[in-house]
């Protein structure tokens, strides 16, 4: 479990979880991960036509995932996504 963590960016001091010494704060790391051009943002409900409501994870190179209320994780491709208006955000 230690080498996952490690791997992952974390050491295990104790109980708790701490960054990397140096590694960029969670908020850092989320922005650049999220392309300036995003129709979407980390964190947002959407609606797919086939899969029903779901909550966007991220978006990088072009490819979005969504966890899906009812169907799980999915990638989808930004360039279809836009193209086939497969998403659309959710007003709750």
């Amino acid at each position: 479990m230690l080498n996952l963590l490690e791997s992952a960016g974390a050491v295990r001091l104790g109980r708790r979880v701490e960054p990397v010494p140096g590694a960029p704060a969670p908020a850092e790391a989320a922005a650049a991960a999220v392309e300036e051009d995003a129709a979407y943002a980390p964190g947002e409900r959407v609606h797919h036509r086939e899969w029903g409501r779901g909550t966007l994870l991220g978006y990088k190179d072009g490819r979005l995932t969504v966890v899906f209320d009812d169907v799980g994780y999915k990638e989808l491709l930004e360039d279809t996504v836009a193209g086939e208006g497969l998403l659309r955000p959710v007003r709750d």
